[in-house]
């Protein structure tokens, strides 16, 4: 972390229907990124990047995000609101990065997404000190017959870890192979 210029933390999505945050808000994933990142700001001291954009007539994520890191009290914050997907982040914040002349980032995203995120941001031509999150790790290693008992954090956990390998499929073949 020490040769890092600044920390990238990207989006996960809106959750609508938030009543209490008048109406919009980022999703539960991204409040476990954006956690992460205000615990390296402060352990560092960088500038913290969101990156995450939405579509055309609302407000783009990365404000909601940006909201939230204030509540942690993380300053500066720098925003990337283009973006509409993984590879969108990369190339629109690598942009900003760059003109800034910013070239290493701790990049944090969830653990399941981070191969993806890595691989995206290295073509985005950054250098990336990969910073994962909320990585799914069992409570309880010991086998027994409990543990194949139907669980709906199992279910979520496969319906995550899929879209990350038809993700990185379709963006070898969209963006190229390595």
């Amino acid at each position: 972390m020490a040769d890092a210029q600044a920390i990238v933390v990207l989006g996960a999505g809106y959750r609508s229907g938030a009543e209490e945050f008048s109406g919009e808000t980022v999703h539960d994933l991204a409040l476990v990124r954006l956690r992460y990142a205000a615990h390296l700001h402060h352990r560092t001291g960088l500038p913290v990047m969101v990156s995450g954009g939405g579509p055309e007539g609302r407000v783009p994520e990365a404000d909601y995000m940006a909201e939230v890191l204030k509540e942690y009290g993380v300053h500066p914050i720098l925003r990337e609101p283009n973006a509409r997907d993984t590879w969108g982040n990369a190339r629109h914040s690598a942009e900003q990065l760059h003109a800034d002349g910013i070239e290493r980032v701790a990049l944090v995203s969830h653990a399941h997404h981070m191969p993806r995120a890595t691989w995206s941001f290295e073509r985005a031509g950054l250098e990336i000190i990969p910073a994962p999150t909320g990585a799914f790790v069992p409570r309880d290693n010991d086998w027994s017959l409990e543990g194949f008992r139907p669980q709906a954090s199992a279910v979520w956990a496969s319906w995550l870890a899929l879209h990350e390998y038809w993700g990185m499929a379709w963006y070898r073949w969209q963006y190229g192979p390595e």
